[in-house]
Parts: C-alpha cells; structure tokens; sequence
C-alpha cells in the first residue's frame, strides 16, 4: 500500500505570498484544462475551434497551456461562445480554502467508535438494555461493569445483560 505524501501544504498555505502564487498557478491549470476537456468533449480539433473563435490555431493552443496567463475576458467569452458553455467564476476565501488543505492532510483515524444509548431496562420491558451503533466501536459497560469490548462488524453481542446490536 502507498503512504500519503505529506506535502505541508496547508503550513506553506499560511504565507500569503505563496498562497497568492499556488491560487494564481492553480487557477491557470484549471482554466487550461477545461478548455482542453470542453474542446475534446465537443470533438473538435484546436484548428476548428479556433475557426469558431476566429482566432489563430497557436492561440488555442496557448490557451490550454496551464503556463499561459496571459488570456482576457472576452477571449474566454469568445471560447466559451465557440463551445456552447456557461462561464462561471467562483471566488474563495483564502482560509476556507486553507482548512479545506488542513482537512485533507490530517490523519484519518482508522476506527472512530461511535456509540449511541438507546434504551434502559425498565421493570415493564423484559428485554435487555439496547444500544445502537456504527462499527466499527467500542463498548465500555458502565461502572459497574468494567470490561470493554471492540466490535469490529457483528450482528448481536452479549454484555453481561446487555446487548449490543449492529443496525
């Protein structure tokens, strides 16, 4: 199995210098890969579409260059026209985009127990206490009860008068 590769990227994120060059560089990738994706999906060529655009096929091809930053406005308009596309631009906010890196690049843990109470014995049910959970878990009884139970993926386990239910 592969290990994640733990680029830093929100810490590098935090400089608003280098947040400002990876949005700029990230926003260049994104608008020349569309337009190369719109152009293929459309089955057209760089040439044809540069007929419908009445541009030369260099400047398509500059244009799905993510090194090119150089187009305007009204050149994306003119493209979008050309391949029958709504333009839509979309502004974030440099933090949630920073905790969106930091979301990421936590560890995930590998179990989360998750476990609910759902039901104490009364004098009136004849049934055991009832808990509900998402598995993986981990049971601990109360304390009267002191053991602990992980559940990896089972239907009905007993606890000492207690039952534990997968639902």
């Amino acid at each position: 199995m592969l290990s994640k590769i733990n680029t830093d990227l929100a810490d590098k994120l935090r400089n608003r210098e280098y947040r400002q060059h990876f949005f700029r560089s990230r926003a260049q990738d994104e608008i020349a890969s569309q337009l190369r994706d719109a152009r293929e999906k459309r089955d057209l060529s760089q040439a044809q579409l540069a007929e419908r655009c009445g541009m030369k096929q260099s400047a398509i091809s500059r244009l799905e260059q993510a090194s090119y930053s150089r187009w305007s406005f009204n050149t994306l308009m003119r493209i979008a026209d050309a391949l029958d596309l709504r333009p839509r631009i979309h502004f974030d906010y440099a933090e949630d985009v920073v905790e969106a890196y930091q979301q990421r690049e936590r560890p995930q843990r590998q179990h989360q127990p998750t476990l609910v109470y759902v039901a104490t014995h009364r004098p009136a049910v004849t049934r055991p206490n009832v808990w509900m959970m998402q598995f993986p878990a981990t049971i601990t009884a109360g304390a009267e009860h002191t053991p602990s139970y992980f559940l990896d993926s089972v239907d009905t386990i007993a606890l000492g008068g207690t039952h534990a239910k997968k639902t």
